[in-house]
């Protein structure tokens, strides 16, 4: 199952049974916003790891790249 896999890899195994009961897998993950995190009790730091890697994933770009990209676009 990617989606555990990818929680897994983010450090945020606890969120794995909440995802696979509530059906959010690869094909919706990237519809999810912080309103939808939020609503289960996702802490707020791991909505911003969860959502920064979602958008690393459908970019197929990981996140920290990502956020280097967005780090080093500021400074200019």
């Amino acid at each position: 199952m990617l989606e555990s896999n990818w929680l897994i890899k983010f450090g945020m195994s606890e969120y794995v049974d909440h995802f696979v009961k509530n059906r959010i897998d690869i094909g919706v993950l990237t519809d999810l916003t912080e309103h939808d995190l939020e609503k289960p009790g996702v802490f707020h730091g791991d909505r911003r790891k969860m959502l920064r890697a979602i958008r690393a994933l459908a970019s197929n770009t990981p996140p920290a790249v990502t956020q280097a990209r967005r780090h080093d676009a500021a400074q200019c």
